[in-house]
């Protein structure tokens, strides 16, 4: 479609994919895939003529420019459909064959808790939905919404992005919901600590994207999903800001703040968090074993795993995966160090 969509996988802005047209990654997944040959199926161009136009009312359009400027509201169809899709397999398939059905009408950038508060607000009297986006990182299809007769509004959440406190004697960072995992954990880093969660997306996840879908990262064995370091967080509802209580491990009564992680947005806009933390690992390393087979690996793991292994991952691949992988890591490795392949 064009610069900033992400068309294989985790790529930068404007990247290319590094074994486009090299004869020898195509070869290989031939002879894996038992075909004679790839098809040829070039990504489509993006194209805004098919993006159908806004349901968005004159006086609805005139509110949400009124409150949020030319700046934090746009109909931009390019804009629209790069965020209304996510990194699953089928918003990929989508993104490059231009199926480009089901886009949002509007996106909104609120610059503060109460902007998001005012987007909700102004949601309730234009009836118009609202769907929270953080990094557009999703991959497991939390994008696919179904079709309605009501406008739909991505509310970017990409500008509440700053740290508001990290405290190592308590290990406990508060941050902004918008902010991405990368500039999260640097700034723990610094500070001898980590949040310790490191999803397939972290490149581009953000803080309360991760909390909204209960992210469980790689290293989520040793630190847990989002959902069992979530302290407390601030929403942004219709009637206002909602704070959850910090008190989770009270004597009484249910803790409210359970109900955040995993949401999908359903409660409100997370606007800000307060997540636990822990002290940054001395050393880290990553070891590998063969077995003779896929039985004994998960005999393995299993007795790893209740007798307590305290390791921050520990995962079991299949003979048909690890042939698959090993082989093509090879060749990659071979394709991108050596320009004549």
């Amino acid at each position: 479609m064009g610069d900033g969509v992400r068309l294989w996988g985790w790529l930068g802005q404007g990247g290319r994919d590094p074994l486009e047209g090299k004869n020898m990654a195509q070869t290989y997944l031939c002879n894996m895939l038992a075909l004679q040959k790839l098809a040829d199926t070039p990504p489509a161009l993006f194209d805004p003529s098919r993006i159908a136009p806004s349901r968005l009312t004159q006086k609805t359009r005139k509110s949400l420019v009124t409150k949020f400027g030319s700046d934090g509201f746009t109909e931009d169809p390019f804009q629209r459909a790069n965020l209304s899709l996510g990194q699953s397999y089928p918003d990929q398939l989508r993104r490059r064959s231009a199926a480009l059905a089901g886009i949002a009408d509007a996106v909104v950038r609120p610059s503060s808790a109460q902007d998001a508060v005012a987007l909700l607000q102004l949601a309730t009297v234009h009836a118009f939905s609202v769907t929270p986006v953080g990094g557009a990182s999703n991959v497991v299809g939390a994008f696919d919404v179904k079709t309605s007769k009501r406008p739909r509004v991505l509310a970017d959440m990409s500008s509440l992005s700053h740290i508001i406190a990290i405290s190592a004697d308590d290990q406990i960072v508060t941050a902004a919901a918008g902010i991405r995992l990368p500039e999260l954990e640097a700034a723990l880093n610094a500070r001898g600590l980590t949040l310790g969660h490191f999803p397939q997306s972290f490149h581009a996840a953000t803080l309360g994207g991760s909390i909204a879908c209960n992210g469980a990262g790689q290293r989520s064995d040793g630190y847990g999903r989002l959902g069992d370091n979530l302290i407390g967080a601030t929403l942004a509802t219709p009637q206002g800001l909602w704070s959850t209580e910090p008190f989770r491990h009270a004597a009484e009564g249910p803790w409210l703040g359970g109900l955040i992680a995993g949401s999908e947005g359903l409660l409100g806009l997370i606007c800000t968090a307060a997540m636990k933390v822990r002290k940054l690992p001395e050393v880290i390393e990553d070891r590998a074993w063969f077995v003779r087979d896929f039985r004994t690996a998960c005999d393995a793991v299993q007795r790893a795993a209740q007798d307590g292994h305290g390791l921050a991952m520990l995962r079991v691949s299949d003979e048909n995966e690890t042939g698959f992988l090993s082989g093509f890591t090879h060749l990659t490795i071979r394709i991108v160090s050596h320009a004549q392949f």
